[in-house]
């Protein structure tokens, strides 16, 4: 492409941008276009539990067909968007993939994916109590579901379930 070409289109695609609300959802299309050129700061919620037997047990959500990692199990985790405190974008995941408050968020540490499917994400790790909320979604950590995002079995839960341990 020639670069006259090149920096009309970029003129074109500022233009567009600008009217991009940043306190709303930009929708899955633009945000994987986005994710591609930028760092996105991931707020992970590690949601661990005792059960009734004394088994360590994790929450984890099932990703949609039209989402990255399709179909794939996880930790429920978002977005950190334009202005948006930490503790918004909490009550925001907790309402929207949960449906519940968190009872508290204990920050765990961090994890530097620049080979996420998405982009270059950068997570902040939190263990997340939650009182009442669902019964079903809930996992063994020693019993994974086959179909897991691996890289926050291998790398997320252990960070977290080390502090959940020292409790």
């Amino acid at each position: 492409m020639k670069k006259n070409k090149l920096n009309l289109r970029k003129k074109d695609v500022i233009k567009a941008l600008s009217f991009i609300n940043p306190k709303k959802p930009m929708g899955t299309d633009l945000f994987n276009v986005v994710a591609r050129i930028s760092v996105s700061i991931a707020l992970e919620s590690i949601i661990l539990r005792k059960s009734k037997n004394n088994n360590i047990e994790i929450f984890l959500i099932k990703r949609l067909k039209n989402q990255s990692y399709a179909r794939m199990w996880h930790v429920p985790g978002t977005i950190l968007r334009s202005g948006e405190t930490e503790k918004k974008a909490f009550l925001r995941l907790a309402k929207e993939e949960i449906g519940i408050s968190f009872e508290s968020v204990k920050f765990v540490g961090t994890f530097n994916n620049s080979k996420d499917e998405r982009g270059h994400s950068f997570s902040l790790l939190h263990l997340c109590e939650i009182k009442g909320g669902p019964e079903k979604n809930w996992f063994s950590i020693t019993n994974f579901p086959r179909e897991m995002i691996n890289f926050q079995r291998e790398n997320f839960i252990p960070k977290a379930l080390a502090l959940f341990n020292a409790e």
